[in-house]
C-alpha cells in the first residue's frame, strides 16, 4: 500500500499541500475572528426587547387558553408559572450553549 502512495506522489500533489497550507491560517483567522461576534449576537439575541415581548405574548395567550377552558384559577396560574419558567430556561440553556460551545450532544452534556 505504501508503495502505491509513493508510486501516486508527484510534484502536484505537493503544490495542492502548500496552498492548503498558505490558505489555511487565513481562513483561521477569519473563524477566530468572525465567530465570536456572532456567538455573541445570537445570546443577545435571545434576551433583547422583542423577544421579551414575544415571550409575554405567548404566556399571554397561554393564559387565556386555560382560562378559556375553565380550569380552576390556581391551576391556571400554577400552569402559567410553569410555562414561563420553562420557557425561560429554554433562552437560557440556549445562551449558554452559544458561548460555551456545547450543545446538545457534546461531551459535557449531564
Amino acid at each position: 500500500m505504501t508503495e502505491t502512495k509513493r508510486a501516486s506522489w508527484n510534484s502536484d500533489d505537493g503544490k495542492d499541500i502548500r496552498a492548503v497550507s498558505e490558505e489555511l491560517p487565513k481562513i483561521l483567522d477569519t473563524v477566530v475572528e468572525k465567530v465570536p461576534a456572532l456567538i455573541r449576537g445570537l445570546v443577545e439575541a435571545a434576551f433583547s426587547e422583542s423577544t421579551g415581548r414575544e415571550l409575554g405574548k405567548s404566556v399571554a395567550a397561554f393564559y387565556a387558553t386555560l382560562k378559556q377552558q375553565g380550569l380552576p384559577d390556581d391551576m391556571v396560574n400554577q400552569m402559567t408559572r410553569d410555562y414561563l419558567q420553562a420557557q425561560s430556561a429554554l433562552l437560557v440553556n440556549a445562551s449558554k450553549s452559544f458561548s460555551t460551545g456545547r450543545g446538545p450532544g457534546s461531551e459535557d452534556e449531564e
